[in-house]
């Protein structure tokens, strides 16, 4: 059985996120399915994680998973924002795939930095999910038409990068 990524003992874990939303505008719903990278870093006394891609976010708590629960409601409520902004469905897959990809040159460093480290530190023999550390955030935005069948429970998945 694979370890969580969050049993690993590093100050800097680069993580891989996974997410399905469905969320309403005006006039439309949309479910997004949302693959993206983030820092999971120790500062202090509480842990930060970080968007990568999406960049431009961040939640702390004082264990790595509620920084991880904390992030991951950060990020569907601005999706909840795009939503309410938005006039169309055009217009809000637009905006949501602008944010999705957006990022900077420091934190892809910093993500680099810490990538690096965790393939030092975990080694070949751990058994902990992993994606190749260059693998792009990706989203998939669907108009969707309504129906009962379409409630999900999403779980978040974590994967480290190597």
């Amino acid at each position: 059985m694979a370890l969580s990524p969050f049993s690993l003992e590093l100050d800097s874990l680069p993580l891989f996120f996974r997410y399905r939303d469905v969320i309403f505008g005006r006039g439309f719903a949309a479910t997004i399915e949302t693959t993206g990278r983030a820092l999971c870093v120790r500062e202090d006394d509480e842990f930060v994680m970080a968007g990568v891609e999406p960049g431009g976010m961040a939640a702390s708590g004082a264990t790595r998973e509620l920084a991880q629960y904390a992030f991951r409601k950060m990020f569907t409520t601005i999706l909840f924002d795009i939503a309410a902004e938005e006039e169309t469905f055009d217009a809000f897959k637009t905006a949501v795939e602008r944010f999705v990809h957006q990022t900077s040159p420091s934190v892809i460093d910093e993500w680099n930095r810490a990538v690096a480290a965790s393939r030092q530190a975990v080694g070949a023999d751990v058994n902990v999910p992993r994606q190749p550390a260059d693998m792009p955030a990706s989203v998939a935005i669907v108009h969707t038409e309504l129906a009962p069948a379409q409630n999900i429970l999403s779980e978040p998945e974590h994967l480290v990068a190597a």
